[in-house]
């Protein structure tokens, strides 16, 4: 009997998932990256008894509701980002920085806050669950390998000595405070 062996993609389907991986991968590194710039927005945001009663709202629904629930901020964020960068265009740049802005602050909070409330009833969908096991993998595997490279060890200890600095000049202010007085 002969063996079986594993069916290879064709190349141009090979090319397509490595590119597709490339985008997430730069998506994945943009979003750490501005992760502690919105994550205490979000927090923020989640505190509101509004989104409490929204978040509430999602838990209840099924999955393919979360789904429904997921597509509202986009269908209203999008034409506004369309609006802003018409604005934008036609001269009015404040007014479309400031659509901009808030269509993607919108969409970001309202799109992450309904996932989370969302993702148990999303994870008994079997492709979304796949989709999204391959994701998370994905993403530990870009991050995985950020941490492990030169670069990241470098902005790590970076960042050890500027805030040992900036520690060091807030109890060298305190002690100037301290004996002025």
């Amino acid at each position: 009997m002969p063996e079986d062996k594993p069916t290879r993609l064709p190349a141009v389907a090979r090319f397509l998932l490595g590119a597709l991986r490339l985008v997430l991968a730069v998506a994945i590194l943009a979003q750490e990256a501005f992760a502690r710039l919105y994550r205490p927005l979000i927090a923020f945001v989640a505190s509101f008894r509004l989104m409490s009663a929204l978040e509430a709202a999602v838990r209840r629904l099924p999955a393919y509701g979360v789904l429904a629930a997921l597509a509202l901020p986009l269908i209203i964020a999008e034409p506004a980002k369309m609006l802003g960068l018409w604005w934008l265009a036609t001269g009015s740049a404040l007014s479309g920085l400031v659509t901009l802005a808030l269509a993607y602050a919108l969409s970001l909070l309202l799109v992450e806050r309904i996932l989370h409330a969302g993702l148990p009833a999303l994870m008994t969908l079997m492709w979304f669950a796949w989709a999204h096991g391959q994701f998370i993998a994905l993403r530990d595997q870009v991050m995985g390998f950020v941490r492990s490279t030169r670069l990241h060890a470098f902005a790590r200890q970076i960042r050890a000595e500027a805030r040992a600095a900036v520690q060091r000049l807030v109890a060298w202010a305190e002690r100037l405070r301290s004996t002025n007085r």
